[in-house]
């Protein structure tokens, strides 16, 4: 029993016939994990279901809504509502808590800020995920919010490429259905982690997706085309980045996925200086197009 919405979970996946199988929940992410998100609420187009699917969400616009962060579900305010979590991620001050079992993903909670939010499942939590789970499997649930019982309808239905606003592509992507009657949702899962990386949230055209592969690990001062310095940092950070073509903003986040500051981009050889002396002393995340490095102040 669980809810959806912003619901992101990892499970560890193999391949059979070059359909992608959810086998278990092993592969999950750890805490640390920062994803910048983005959100268009007027989305309303169709989706499309079955095997070998090419999902392109390119053309789409959207805002910034912070970023995605895992975390520790005990160390978070309403933790000890949910004490049979092991798992939970926090959007934009709203949290999510998960129970992974070696059988299934229950959702308890899925963005809610205080207890008796119309998506907290404590009274009856939400079955999302059952492993192993292959292409073509569905299962039925029922879960509880506070105000009524809901029946819920989770299917494996489809899997294919999917492409994301900026040109970022994945393959061998799963595609969930959720379809209750308190929302129908779809999620694309990536296989290496799976991790949900896409949501779409049908009644009101909520979708959702995130900026970057969730299978590369934050670096703490560059990446192939990335590099920043100094770092640590005082007044002034350097950013120098090898592809410069078609960024629209660069955005600095705190280490819990809080966004703090967004700059246009100034660049000039490639390289340009960002002034950092109206940050506090701390971690933070740098986001430009789809890198991003952690730095120190």
């Amino acid at each position: 029993m669980k809810k959806i919405l912003f619901s992101l979970a990892l499970i560890s996946s193999s391949f059979a016939s070059a359909q992608p199988v959810i086998v278990n929940g092993d592969n999950i992410a750890t805490t640390s994990y920062s994803y910048p998100v983005k959100v268009n609420l007027g989305y309303s187009g169709s989706v499309a279901v079955g095997a070998n699917q090419t999902w392109d969400f390119s053309s789409e616009t959207g805002v910034s809504a912070g970023a995605i962060t895992i975390y520790d579900p005990s160390t978070t305010p309403l933790g000890s509502n949910f004490l049979n979590s092991n798992f939970g991620f926090l959007v934009v001050n709203m949290y999510s808590y998960l129970e992974i079992t070696p059988t299934e993903m229950l959702e308890n909670a899925e963005t809610i800020t205080s207890l008796g939010d119309p998506y907290d499942y404590s009274l009856g939590s939400k079955k999302i995920l059952q492993f192993p789970f292959s292409y073509g499997n569905s299962f039925t649930d029922t879960y509880a919010t506070s105000s009524m019982l809901h029946d819920v309808e989770v299917t494996y239905a489809g899997y294919g490429t999917l492409i994301l606003p900026g040109g970022l592509t994945f393959e061998n992507v799963v595609l969930i259905s959720e379809m209750s009657n308190l929302t129908n949702e779809y999620r694309w899962y990536t296989t290496d982690p799976l991790m949900s990386i896409v949501i779409f949230r049908e009644q009101d055209g909520v979708l959702v997706w995130i900026e970057a592969d969730p299978g590369l690990s934050i670096k703490e001062n560059e990446t192939s085309s990335l590099h920043v310095f100094p770092n640590p940092v005082n007044d002034y950070l350097t950013i120098h980045i090898s592809n410069e073509t078609s960024l629209e903003t660069i955005e600095i986040y705190t280490i819990n996925g809080k966004l703090i500051k967004t700059v246009e981009p100034r660049f000039q050889n490639s390289s340009m200086n960002l002034s950092t002396r109206d940050l506090e002393k701390g971690s933070y995340v740098l986001v430009v197009g789809n890198e991003r490095v952690k730095f120190i102040k």
